[in-house]
């Protein structure tokens, strides 16, 4: 299991960098042991899977979490996660910092009642992405699972035909 979840959250890290809802925003995403101010969290594992850094300096919180598709995300699955995404830290300018954005990716739509409220009306902003969006993600899972990421792992765009061009130029 311990293995599965780490080969989650590298997936995830690759995914965030490759979808462009997220990699136009974000320039780099660390998995929590490679995070440079993990220690002051403790060093150790806080529900905190990966952190991402944007372009323009913020930082995200992501917390993976690989379920059977049919399990039911509970309020208790996120309050490690919650908590400790709410403390500052230093980052690598020696600026104390926090988070911006926490993130929850999950691999099921199934959510507790108490675990959509708890996310509601946070300080700092909580988005789900769950089965739904990571099954509809403009992005090539066997390539992100052979390691790539960004434009290389992206669905291919298909070209219109001389046929759907010509059809679409007579519509508009």
């Amino acid at each position: 299991e311990r293995d599965k979840g780490a080969r989650f959250e590298e997936l995830i890290s690759r995914y965030l960098m490759t979808d462009p809802a997220y990699s136009s925003t974000l320039e780099k995403v660390w998995v929590w042991s490679s995070f440079p101010s993990r220690s002051d969290f403790g060093g150790r594992d806080t529900g905190i899977d990966l952190v991402a850094r944007t372009k323009d300096g913020e930082y995200w919180a992501v917390q993976c979490k690989c379920y059977a598709e049919n399990h039911s995300v509970t309020k208790a699955d996120m309050d490690t996660f919650l908590s400790t995404s709410g403390r500052m830290f230093r980052d690598a300018d020696g600026k104390d910092v926090s988070f911006s954005l926490r993130v929850i990716v999950a691999t099921t739509d199934n959510w507790s009642f108490n675990a959509v409220e708890v996310t509601k009306g946070q300080t700092i902003p909580v988005t789900i992405i769950g089965l739904s969006i990571l099954e509809n993600a403009p992005v090539d899972w066997d390539e992100i699972e052979a390691g790539v990421h960004g434009k290389d792992a992206r669905q291919k765009v298909h070209e219109l035909r001389d046929h759907q061009r010509e059809a679409l130029e007579a519509a508009l």
